[in-house]
């Protein structure tokens, strides 16, 4: 058996789960196969999970092409009025960088130095010194080490690139905690975190069920694939009580606890062939976990519509503390609060943004001294009904003495444009743009008066419908 690569390991479970469910049914054709789909998730009828250790989003795919990486459209911006990815470091600023550019050193060249770059602290203390109560605005003092910008690309790490060209990625940035490697396994393995262990302390003992007894209790098949002396401590079940005091002939220690068989002493090899063996065979569980060793994990020095609560988190670029606040918002329901921008907070002057799910991001910049604030512009959703199908709506109000040309200039998505509106005195005006039905359901536009430099507002976003898109 040749041995199996890194690359390969981290692709194994991408190709278990895109091709077995076909090849374990038998000799059927591909036109068969397609024949019974039916393009919703009741189509998948494996899932492979493989978690690898402590490598954020964007150290890996900040220059992939068409995820929120670091050409981030509507990433916030940082006190002084920089964005987000220009951080603070001392008395000068840092960009992301690429780690590979890094100057030849004890003998070894640039990208061996990238590959084998060393770990960061990641502990709540200093998780949380970078996120600095929301402002995002000390990764490199937080962490202390310029690093933690550093990032990787396509020429460095290809297959994790072409995996991602031909495969979903997602780039959410969820994260359960800002806090060590335990807490964060945990939740993966069972959607809770220990609160006693939040800083990454023994995760043993748990208590509550997690999601491989879940699924045995709801005849879900399932199985974790590992070596149990050489799986980095990264098997999620072992946590638990029910696993760790499990012997042999209860399921929870033969599909969660036990190893797989010893085919050539190498541990990921093993795995691959563990995996192999049970698609050929037609057994392969529903759920599988697949458990890396440490050389095979990724850690640094060891290898490389709304149906339930929405946040949101509104930040101030001037006038006043940066310090985030941040709101949860039922489905279905809405929140409010005000600001002051009276002395000391700006003397009528106001810049804010508000960040929320989905690119969600609205900006709000003005002068209550001025002419602007008898400006005013409010959005919807709501179907077009031309084309049958949802679009964004401005509703654009004077509530002033005099008549006010409002302009819509669309920053990003289409090129046509920009429009304009005179809205007379005491009136308003609304109009739409059919960002589902041309744009993927993406949009991206400033408004402005012609009665205030100071005044305009910008809204961002996605009109989701379920369909695939590029959010660009």
């Amino acid at each position: 058996m040749t041995p199996i690569s890194r690359r390969g390991f981290v692709g194994l479970g991408a190709s278990v789960a895109a091709g077995m469910a076909v090849s374990t049914a038998g000799p059927r054709t591909a036109a068969a196969a397609q024949s019974t789909a039916t393009g919703t998730i009741s189509d998948v009828k494996h899932v492979v999970i493989l978690m690898q250790e402590n490598r954020s989003f964007d150290h890996y795919f900040g220059r992939l092409k068409g995820v929120r990486g670091f050409a981030d459209r509507s990433g916030i911006i940082l006190s002084g009025g920089y964005p987000v990815f220009n951080q603070p470091n001392g008395s000068g600023r840092q960009y992301p960088w690429k780690l590979s550019a890094t100057p030849d050193a004890g003998g070894q060249d640039g990208e061996t130095l990238a590959q084998c770059n060393g770990d960061l602290p990641h502990s709540w203390s200093s998780q949380h010194s970078a996120w600095n109560k929301g402002r995002l605005d000390n990764w490199v003092a937080g962490v202390g080490n310029v690093r933690s910008l550093g990032y990787l690309d396509r020429s460095d790490i290809p297959f994790p690139y072409a995996l991602a060209d031909n495969y979903t990625i997602c780039d959410a940035y969820f994260c359960s905690t800002l806090s060590a490697t335990g807490p964060n396994r945990t939740y993966l393995w069972s959607g809770k975190v220990d609160p006693a262990g939040y800083d990454g302390g023994g995760e043993s003992g748990l208590t509550w069920q997690n999601y491989a007894e879940a699924l045995q209790n709801a005849g879900v098949t399932w199985k974790v694939y590992q070596n149990a002396q050489d799986n980095y401590g990264d098997n999620g079940c072992a946590y638990f009580k029910n696993f760790a005091g499990a012997k042999a002939g209860n399921p929870l220690y033969d599909r969660g606890m036990a190893s797989v068989p010893r085919v050539t002493g190498s541990t990921p090899d093993d795995i691959a062939a563990a995996i192999r063996a049970d698609a050929v065979a037609g057994t392969l569980p529903q759920v599988s976990w697949a458990v890396a060793n440490q050389a095979f994990s990724e850690h640094p020095y060891q290898g490389t519509p709304a149906t339930r609560a929405a946040h949101f988190s509104l930040h101030p670029n001037a006038y006043r503390d940066t310090t985030p606040w941040q709101y949860t918002v039922a489905a279905g329901g809405t929140a409010s609060d005000y600001f002051e921008i009276g002395t000391g907070y700006g003397a009528g002057k106001y810049d804010l943004s508000m960040v929320g799910p989905n690119r969600f991001l609205r900006r709000f910049q003005g002068d209550a001294t001025k002419a602007g604030k008898s400006a005013e512009v409010s959005t919807r959703y709501t179907v077009e009904p031309g084309t049958g199908k949802l679009a964004v709506w401005f509703r654009m109000t004077n509530s002033g003495s005099a008549s006010v040309k409002f302009t819509i200039t669309s920053n990003n998505y289409r090129t046509d444009g920009p429009w304009t509106y005179q809205v007379a005195a005491g009136a308003s005006a609304e109009d739409y743009f059919n960002a589902v039905a041309y744009q993927g359901g993406w949009y991206d536009f400033t408004v402005t008066v012609d009665s205030d430099a100071t005044w305009s507002r910008r809204f961002t976003g996605h009109l989701e419908t379920g369909s695939a898109s590029v959010s660009g």
